[in-house]
């Protein structure tokens, strides 16, 4: 049943399976799921804090170590605007 599911829902689902067994202190979890958690998180911090009190899901403060660990810097992205000339280009001609 599990193997038809979304490949963000089987991750989760898989998640909560696995840390059921364990007590609170202690968890890990994959860069992968916190990169799930973390994208629900932006969505909307009063549902994650919600859906929080009821599954098994990273603190907050995890998830903004991640984010940290980011190398985002503002500006210009020069790369977005080379695929986006690409795009442009085949669209063209």
């Amino acid at each position: 049943m599990i193997d038809n599911t979304p490949r963000m829902a089987k991750i989760l689902t898989m998640m909560q399976f696995r840390e059921m067994k364990k007590k609170e202190i202690g968890r890990r979890f994959s860069v992968e799921e916190k990169i799930i958690a973390l994208s629900i998180m932006k969505q909307s911090p009063k549902c994650y804090r919600f859906l929080r009190k009821i599954f098994i899901l990273p603190a907050a403060q995890t998830l903004t170590k991640l984010l940290n660990k980011a190398n985002i810097k503002p500006g210009i992205n020069k790369k977005l605007f080379c695929a986006a000339e690409k795009s442009h280009r085949k669209y063209e001609g």
